[in-house]
This record gives structure tokens, sequence and C-alpha cells, in this order.
């Protein structure tokens, strides 16, 4: 009985072991569109290459993926989101005849998306699906929309395109109603993430190429200028989140996709894209990986599981034969 216990234990913990020392990279490929190109790109951030994934009909803006692992992108120009699938090579229109919508946010129901339109001061609900199935009324556009990690909304809010009045604001998902301002931050912004390793919401200062950092819980917020790559005004645009310490930028002014530690304030260019304007996801909601912390807690759960089997073999050891 014991000598069974013996190999069971060394069989479960070379396994753990494997799975620790060869867990994946997460984030290790993001996604972004071009406004020039009408295509959607993988950028593998340690190799830095680049790989056309699709090319649309016009111009893209934003892109996340929904659950099933397709790709659903907004069509600015032409008042399109549509979704792609990677492994059929099929694509379908969701809704049509929006005005101009730009960013997109999967919900915590995982079958909607919303979708911030440029220039009619909304927020539209489309159905993974297939159709529109709400409006809500914000008061401005809207540039920038991210759940958290407890299923709150927020929105970047200003006055008009490159407006220095934004305010990120969480927003009642059902009706659109404010619940929480920051009040008017004297900046435009226009990406906006959750950083599910720091609990904060950053945010990209257009205007003067530096990221926002915003507490979700009071949305007071601190203004960081990184060193390293410079960053120019005129751009970024799309800000992710890869949920262990880094950030992603889309540098739309120089095309360049930007790598920034938040721990040491630093921005690197990992690949440029000619007219670069969003990055998907990469982690949490609207990523095609799962989040870092769910490898822990599987990591937890079997070490856990293993102190159960190393519990049992002690009390049968115990036992007289």
């Amino acid at each position: 009985m014991s000598t069974r216990f013996r190999i069971g234990q060394v069989v479960f913990l070379a396994a753990v072991s494997a799975l620790l020392i060869s867990r994946p990279t997460f984030a290790e490929t993001i996604y972004a569109t071009s406004i020039n190109t009408n295509t959607i790109y993988s950028v593998d951030t340690v190799t830095h290459a680049v790989t056309t994934v699709f090319t649309a009909p016009s111009a893209l803006d934003s892109l996340i993926f929904d659950p099933t692992g397709r790709i659903i992108y907004s069509e600015l120009n032409s008042g399109t989101v549509a979704a792609f699938n990677p492994n059929t090579h099929t694509n379908v229109n969701l809704a049509t005849g929006l005005a101009s919508p730009i960013d997109l946010a999967l919900e915590p129901t995982l079958t909607s998306v919303l979708v911030s339109d440029a220039s009619s001061n909304q927020l539209s609900r489309v159905s993974l699906a297939g159709g529109l199935l709400t409006n809500l009324s914000i008061g401005g556009r809207t540039d920038g929309v991210i759940y958290d990690g407890t299923g709150r909304l927020f929105v970047n809010v200003s006055s008009g395109f490159q407006s220095n009045n934004s305010q990120v604001e969480r927003l009642d998902p059902t009706t659109g109603a404010v619940i929480q301002s920051s009040g008017n931050t004297g900046l435009f912004l226009d990406g906006l993430t959750y950083d599910s390793f720091t609990g904060m919401l950053f945010a990209t200062d257009y205007n003067n190429g530096r990221i926002v950092s915003i507490d979700p819980n009071t949305l007071h917020f601190t203004i960081l200028t990184p060193t390293g790559a410079g960053i120019p005004g005129n751009g970024p645009d799309g800000i992710t989140s890869e949920g262990a310490g880094n950030l992603f930028l889309a540098s739309r002014n120089n095309g360049e996709v930007v790598e920034y530690n938040i721990a040491s304030n630093l921005a690197t260019n990992i690949a440029p894209i000619n007219g670069l304007d969003d990055l998907a996801p990469a982690s949490g909601l609207g990523s095609s990986v799962p989040e870092p912390g769910a490898f822990f807690m599987l990591s937890a759960g079997l070490l856990g599981l293993g102190g159960v089997v190393f519990g049992v073999k002690s009390r049968l050891a115990a036992k007289p034969d």
C-alpha cells in the first residue's frame, strides 16, 4: 500500500513540476488592427514577428475575441461590427448601420459586446449571435470602454476627438447612467484597460504620448511619463494589459506596438505596423488567452489535491497491515 502511494507521490510531483516549469508565456502573441491596410495582425512579443491574420473590407478600428475564439472587430467607416473565425476562415456581420463604431468590450455575460460610437454619443450592445440589442445614451464621445474584474463598466467620455476634457466614468451597464466620475482630467483619454496585476485601470493620454493610471474605486488618476522608447503625441491610441506586470500600447503616430513595464516605467518598441490603431485585450474578458491568475489557481488546486493525497497516504501508513 505505501509503495503504491510513494509511486503516486512521485508521479504527482513530476506532473506539477512539469506544469510549473512549462507553463505558457501569457500574452506572447497580441493582436492589432490597422486603419490604413484594413488588416488584423498578430504580433509575437518575444520574436517581434508581425503576421497578417485577416484583411477586412474597410478601415478597422478595434477588436476583441469572443468565447469561441472568433475575432470581433469594428469597421469604422462602414458602420459594421463583424466576426471572423480564424479556424474556418469565415466572416459574418453581427450589426450594420451603426454610425462610427470604434472601441469594443466583451460583456461579462459572454453573449454580447459593447461598442462605443464615435459620432452618436452612445454605446451599442450587440449580440454575439447577431443583431443590435440596445443603445445606451452617453453624455459625450466615448473612447475606451472596459469592464473590470468585478464586472464594473468604465468609459472615457469627452466632448470630441482630441478635446482635453475627458472624464473616466463608471456606468450602469443596463441604463448607461453615470454612477461615478473622475471629473475633468484636462486630457483627451483614448484607450482604456483593466490590469488585474495591479487592480488599476490604465488609459492613454492621446495628445501627449503618456499613460494615465486610474484607481477604479475612487477614479483618482496619476499621469505616467514612460522612459525608454519615445511615444509621440497624436497617439497612443489603444492600450491593453497582459495581467502580469506589462501593458501594450498602440502608438498610432509612429506606428509602433509598445511594451510598457509598470514597475520600471520603461517603454520598449516591439513591432512596427502601418496605420496601427488598436490592440485586442491580452488578458481577461475579450482576450485570446486565459487570465494568468487562472493558471496559478489551477496550480494551487493541484497542490491542495496533493496535500489531500499525502494526508490519506500518511493515515493509511499509520494503520497496521
